[in-house]
């Protein structure tokens, strides 16, 4: 599950507070009482993936000669204490689909000219070459 995740990880904020601004444009009438409920799900989901894999980055840090069954076991670690989270986020994920199909179902095709969400900030990990 961790691994599947991964790909959406980075970007799952950046989705999430477009759902949630995008459950403000949907009429009353269209909306599903459960979405709010699981964008909520989602958020605290995350917010625990993104704990579990601090504390495992800390983990590796802490202890960079670990042998390879301590890896491994750390990673089992990680794997067991987030699936709860990343198993709320294959229940629930498709809440943020659905919100944005009502959101543009609703808005016809001037949606189309709207622009995407900024994208996040560049991390510093990376330094600019002259």
């Amino acid at each position: 599950m961790w691994t599947a995740f991964s790909p959406l990880r980075e970007e799952a904020s950046v989705l999430l507070e477009a759902a949630e601004a995008d459950l403000g444009r949907v009429p009353i009438s269209s909306v599903q009482q459960r979405w709010a409920w699981q964008l909520g799900q989602l958020r605290d989901a995350l917010d625990r993936i993104e704990a579990t894999r601090t504390e495992y980055r800390k983990l590796l840090t802490a202890h960079p000669h670990a042998s390879r069954e301590a890896r491994h076991a750390a990673v089992d670690a990680r794997n067991a204490e987030a699936w709860n989270a990343l198993y709320s986020w294959s229940v629930h994920g498709r809440a943020v689909l659905e919100i944005r199909t009502a959101t543009v179902r609703a808005a016809g095709p001037r949606i189309a000219a709207t622009p995407p969400p900024p994208a996040p900030p560049a991390t510093a990990d990376h330094t600019t070459r002259r």
